[in-house]
């Protein structure tokens, strides 16, 4: 990327900025409106994902398996995490839960979009368990 694809990046794809949330911590909030159907974390997520299962991180440390349940996604049995590991994370992994979301994930999890017209200041939030509704999932 050049000089000017950057700038042009910067003032054409930038939406969002992480801050404190009510919600948990920090958060991930508009700096912009976003209209329905945007990708507001263009860039971010450009890296293959591997479903890992339960059985697959038992034997892992504790933290290391927290970092996974708390920042990927779940998708039939498995938690898609990007091949890079932690270092793949970037503001989207940010994005705090919620039953009702403003935020999806999309092919499988590996994009996020918005589900409606998001304000400027408003909190992005997504269901972490992509089959939306699991039994099992403990925000």
């Amino acid at each position: 990327m050049n000089k000017q694809q950057l700038l042009k990046n910067l003032k054409e794809n930038i939406y969002c900025r992480i801050q404190p949330s009510e919600v948990a911590g920090v958060g991930v909030f508009a700096i912009c409106d976003i209209p329905k159907g945007t990708n507001p974390f263009v860039g971010s997520g450009d890296h293959e994902y591997i479903k890992l299962n339960d059985d697959e991180i038992a034997d892992l440390d504790e933290k290391v398996k927290k970092i996974i349940s708390d920042f990927f996604i779940k998708v039939d049995g498995g938690f898609l995490v990007p091949e890079c590991g932690f270092n793949g994370i970037d503001i989207s992994y940010y994005c705090n839960f919620s039953k009702d979301p403003n935020v999806e994930a999309e092919k499988n999890g590996e994009r996020l979009i918005s589900k409606r017209d998001i304000a400027k200041g408003e909190e992005l939030t997504i269901n972490y368990d992509a089959s939306y509704g699991s039994d099992n999932f403990k925000p």
